[in-house]
């Protein structure tokens, strides 16, 4: 590789790790947004969910997820999801790269630590809202869904490592 095409790859893996950042950014936007909402207008313009295979909707109908028949918290389900994919972008955004050493462990426990904070300050920001209540069980929800989020992400990138 010549040094033109270093200067481009470079340039290439700036420009992608910009983009991550800006999309973590703009997840973390999206879910403080959504922590400041009323939970109820949302449900209620889908036809009512508490819980999947359950509804919350008072006339007895039933909601969409009915068909499911296990009984997880949505709320609980939300809160793992978005705070997975969040500790994803920021170890993605952080250039956490693969492996066992200990910059590699200590990027994505920075990453896990990040997208917790943001947990913690999400449920800081509910605390005063009328709408919402601010709860230690949701912020420790958020830590579980980061790290599973870590963790599928180690074992996706493992799985693609060795298909290469």
């Amino acid at each position: 590789m010549d040094g033109a095409d270093a200067d481009r790859s470079g340039r290439q893996r700036r420009r992608g790790s910009r983009r991550v950042r800006r999309l973590a950014a703009a997840w973390i936007g999206l879910v403080v947004f959504a922590s400041a909402i009323d939970p109820s207008v949302v449900f209620d313009t889908f036809g009512g969910l508490s819980t999947v295979g359950a509804t919350i909707s008072g006339d007895g109908s039933p909601g969409i997820v009915d068909s499911v028949a296990a009984h997880v918290d949505v709320f609980a389900l939300s809160h793992l999801v978005a705070y997975g994919v969040l500790a994803w972008l920021l170890a993605d955004a952080l250039g956490v790269k693969d492996g066992r050493s200990r910059h590699y462990l200590r990027g994505l426990l920075v990453a896990a630590v990040l997208a917790s904070a943001v947990g913690v300050g999400v449920e800081l920001i509910q605390a005063p809202l009328a709408v919402r209540t601010a709860s230690a069980v949701d912020a420790a929800v958020n830590g579980v869904g980061a790290l599973a989020g870590l963790g599928i992400r180690a074992g996706v990138r493992r799985v693609r490592a060795i298909r290469r």
